[in-house]
């Protein structure tokens, strides 16, 4: 095992969190870098799925939301 360079290792934490120095010395990711993962997948699961419409079904029953095409008479 080789020890770090001692020039470098003050100069690469710099603006970075504990949290942060931590994660990059056990090679896992930060909590930050979980939020921002599952909010892309969150984003490209939802453009995915088929957009859903508000529809009366009666001047005296709820609101429907449907999520096909149809509108209901």
């Amino acid at each position: 095992m080789s020890l770090p360079h001692p020039d470098f290792e003050v100069h690469d934490n710099v603006g970075r969190t504990t949290e942060q120095i931590t994660a990059h010395r056990d090679d896992r990711p930060t909590a930050d870098d979980l939020h921002r993962w599952a909010a892309h997948d969150a984003r490209e699961f939802s453009t995915a799925l088929p957009t859903a419409r508000l529809v009366r079904a009666s001047a005296t029953g709820p609101a429907i939301s449907t999520g096909s095409a149809q509108q209901l008479s």
